[in-house]
């Protein structure tokens, strides 16, 4: 050790142990320790006698308004390169970007930045860099998550969008999403009504059971970014495809899509998870009222609306193919039928 003039000792190359009351630091080679048992380590983290640790911030000096603040749930390990390691039981990390929750295994720089254990890295302005798909950090699939406010990481490297939402950016597109919502390192978004947003800016829908992974799933191809809405829908500003157990079905410019696979439409019908259309306002000529109906079509094609349209009475043989595209076939068979039937009797 090579002692100071103000009482201070600075140990060797290879480094040593400090024993506290709070605890034992193992210590890189040229950490100084103060005489009241504050070790200031070589990268410029300063652990105080209580077990805080002091970051200097980006400017590298102590005691300026861009400083950070470790409280460990325990003796921190520091590292060779200034960082420390924060114990088993984790601790909080305070930088101008805030205060986060970190978990065990997080690595704090001297300059605020925390490496989570999942590949996350938060930065000390609170923004979050994922690593993406590859698990590294620094190429070309690497996302980005703009929190309004501070996350809240997670023990397996997701994090925690706060109340207020935020942003989410991956090789598929920048989206916005509520307050709940979950980014897992690989991009990932976990909205809270259950759909799931992929790196690749598809969506998977949870369908009638709530659940992913099951036989009911849809799938959404939107056609450009997606807008995440608190309820957990999802509306289409460029429109795009969606696949459920009733069909693919392309969809116009600001379709909504609930998690379980139902789809507004911007005309107001609404196309249930099993295929039925209810339409808005769809007339019956079998009534001068006007009122909600809902349509069963067989192979309506895209683009066809159901709503509005004026469905033919018994034995009206005069049946545009509009009509009959509404009505399916097995409503224009019933149709042709029954005008059959009338025919004969008036024969």
């Amino acid at each position: 050790m090579t002692p100071g003039s103000d009482g201070s000792v600075t140990l060797p190359s290879d480094g040593g142990k400090v024993d506290r009351p709070d605890g034992s630091y193992n210590v890189p080679g040229g950490t100084i320790v103060d005489p009241d048992g504050t070790i200031h380590l070589p990268g410029g983290d300063i652990v105080n006698p209580d077990g805080t640790v002091t970051l200097p911030g980006q400017d590298g000096k102590t005691g300026t308004g861009d400083d950070g603040k470790v409280k460990p749930n325990g003796p921190i390990i520091p590292g060779d390169n200034g960082s420390v390691t924060l114990p088993d039981g984790g601790g909080t990390v305070t930088t101008p970007g805030g205060t986060i929750n970190v978990p065990g295994g997080s690595v704090v720089d001297p300059d605020g930045t925390i490496h989570l254990p999942g590949g996350d890295i938060v930065n000390p302005d609170g923004t979050v860099t994922l690593p993406g798909q590859d698990g590294k950090t620094g190429t070309g699939d690497d996302g980005k998550v703009k929190p309004n406010g501070p996350i809240i990481p997670g023990d397996n490297g997701s994090v925690t969008l706060p109340d207020g939402g935020g942003t989410v950016t991956t090789p598929g597109g920048t989206i916005n999403v509520p307050g709940g919502s979950v980014v897992d390192p690989d991009g990932t978004v976990h909205l809270p009504g259950g759909n799931v947003v992929n790196p690749d800016g598809t969506i998977t829908l949870p369908g009638q059971d709530g659940k992913t992974g099951t036989g009911d799933d849809g799938k959404v191809k939107p056609n450009g970014p997606s807008i995440s809405n608190p309820d957990g829908s999802i509306t289409l500003p460029g429109g795009g495809t969606v696949q459920t157990p009733g069909g693919t079905i392309d969809l116009p410019e600001g379709t909504v899509i609930d998690p379980d696979g139902t789809i507004h439409l911007p005309n107001g019908e609404i196309i249930n998870p099993d295929g039925t259309i209810t339409g808005k306002k769809t007339k019956i000529n079998t009534s001068n009222e006007t009122q909600n109906s809902t349509l069963t079509p067989l192979g309506t094609p895209v683009g066809i609306s159901t709503s509005n349209t004026k469905l033919p009475k018994t034995g009206d043989v005069s049946l545009s193919s509009e009509e009959a595209l509404a009505l399916g076939f097995g409503a224009l068979l019933g149709v042709l039928t029954l005008t059959e039937v009338k025919r004969r009797k008036e024969n």
